[in-house]
């Protein structure tokens, strides 16, 4: 990591605690809660490398959000922004003013920068990393932006996190620094009110507006503004804590149904409960797209190679990265439909894991379910709400396990279906009484097999995702992996030979068979 001209400040906070940062030209100043002009601004090392602190917080003042909480752990160290990003910073790098020379919350080079989408956030992080000939951090294959040039939404986004480049802080990271490397909870109760008026601009004193950055006294490691001022993105998906310990925490893997990314550290318009570095949102969800005079950002800057996304745990390997190509419009055009999802395995080494895809989210992305990591042949429900996939790979028998869950969250339920050997589930809606089911097999073996006709064919009945009922057997001479016609009169299977029943008179026939498909028998 280049250090030489990225991170560029040093100060002596107190006469007994002294910060020794990277420098190029500030001069150390003797005490910097006497300062009269505005500090140098730079990056600091959060020295975070094998500590653990407790995420989150249990008292009676936390946010149901808050609890449990968790003991995370980092491997390595960072640097995070001294202050917030100005609106100075970001017109020298953006090129634009997101905050009006007419705005009545603050307008000036040394206030913040606020009316900043995560996205136009993330794109800032990209370009201050392409300046310093660093790597940039946020891959995407497209963007949508406004007449005004803000960005409200990033096409297939993708932060490749173990990039050595700028980019927002994990929710663990902003934390942990706005605790001072510690677990304690600053301004956790209304007995902090005079330490709030010297650390934050916050409702009770800021008059409405945000001020300039570092005009308040930093924290004990030399940080600003990490209280008050104005709310700050972090890079993670809001999830919640489950209490297990974890190393390197990035949050949730994928957004929930509200597409909530953290934001911390309270607003000069929010009120002291919200200064609270436990905090993870302010009144309503913030989305990603969303601008306001409330919300602002800074910028850490550390790769991180082993991280763990909180509420789903499996530390013995990484997914392979997943980039979207396309966006929701035009697969719904390409397919002629109001709403389009798709769901796929995404397979890393030995591990294969079951992705969704809804395009008709405000923010397509692959919600990845990494609890499970035998997936084979997801298939969706005909209303889209629900996938069943098997355990094992077509072409075996033996034990195998169909599960059904619900695809709009990461933490909904399992559901086996009963047999102990189940395989290749297909959806099918009974058109003599509307009923949805899955048609499965209890053998993938090929019908080429003379064991083949052995195998069976079941129908399952379904409500709501759930079971209902025994399986029926429908028919007891072979495993027809495909499924079922609509109108429900053929039975089909295609592996090795393509062979369909008429379910009518009990007919099998053959199709496309040598010499009319154009090879040898």
């Amino acid at each position: 990591m280049r250090h030489n001209n990225i991170y560029k400040a040093k100060y002596v906070l107190t006469a007994t605690l002294s910060l020794s940062l990277a420098t190029a030209g500030c001069a150390p100043k003797s005490n910097a809660y006497l300062l009269t002009e505005p500090p140098c601004v730079g990056m600091v090392k959060i020295a975070s490398k094998g500590k653990t602190f407790h995420q989150g917080w249990n008292d009676s003042h936390a946010a149901s959000n808050e609890k449990p909480g968790m003991f995370s752990t980092f491997t390595y160290d960072f640097w995070m922004d001294t202050t917030e990003v100005t609106q100075k910073h970001f017109f020298d790098l953006m090129g634009r003013r997101p905050v009006p020379d007419s705005s009545l919350f603050g307008v000036g080079d040394r206030f913040p920068v606020y009316f900043i989408t995560w996205f136009d956030a993330a794109l800032f992080c990209n370009a201050r990393s392409k300046a310093e000939s660093l790597d940039t951090v946020y891959v995407y294959s497209g963007k949508k932006s406004l007449l005004s040039g803000s960005v409200y939404e990033l096409i297939g986004l993708y932060s490749d996190l173990s990039r050595e480049g700028y980019r927002l802080p994990t929710e663990a990271e902003w934390e942990y620094a706005a605790r001072g490397a510690s677990s304690d909870v600053p301004f956790s109760s209304s007995a902090d009110s005079a330490l709030v008026q010297l650390y934050a601009w916050y409702h009770g004193n800021a008059g409405g507006a945000t001020h300039p950055v570092a005009a308040k006294i930093p924290n004990s490691l030399g940080l600003y503004d990490m209280a008050g001022n104005v709310f700050e993105w972090t890079n993670d998906w809001k999830g919640i804590y489950d209490s297990m310990p974890i190393t390197n925490p990035l949050g949730a893997p994928m957004p929930g149904k509200e597409f909530e990314k953290v934001i911390k550290g309270g607003s000069f318009s929010y009120d002291r409960a919200y200064l609270r570095p436990t905090r993870r949102s302010a009144t309503y969800p913030t989305i990603p797209s969303s601008a306001n005079e409330s919300v602002g950002f800074r910028c850490v800057c550390a790769p991180i190679y082993n991280g763990n996304y909180a509420g789903i745990r499996y530390h013995d390997f990484t997914p392979n990265p997943l980039l979207l190509l396309t966006r929701g419009v035009d697969l719904q055009t390409l397919l002629n439909v109001i709403k389009a999802k798709i769901v796929f395995v995404n397979v890393t080494n030995d591990h294969r894991t079951l992705c969704v895809v809804d395009f008709s989210d405000n923010f397509s992305s692959v919600r990845q379910f990494l609890d499970d990591t035998d997936v084979y042949a997801p298939t969706l429900s005909p209303d889209g709400c629900f996938v069943a996939y098997c355990s094992r790979n077509e072409g075996l028998s033996g034990p195998a396990k169909i599960t059904v869950r619900a695809t709009d969250s990461l933490s909904s339920h399992r559901t086996l279906l009963s047999p102990d050997s189940a395989y290749l589930p297909r959806w099918w809606i009974d058109p003599l009484n509307a009923d949805t089911c899955i048609i499965f097999t209890n053998s993938a073996i090929v019908n080429s097999s003379s064991l083949w006709p052995s195998t069976k064919t079941l129908k399952q009945k379904m409500k709501g995702g759930i079971p209902v009922d025994v399986p029926i057997e429908i028919l007891s001479e072979g495993g027809y992996h495909d499924g079922i016609s609509r109108n429900g009169r053929y039975a089909i299977t295609s592996s090795t030979q393509l062979i369909v029943r008429d379910m009518t008179n009990g007919q099998n026939q053959r199709l496309f068979q040598p010499p009319q498909n154009g090879k040898d028998a």
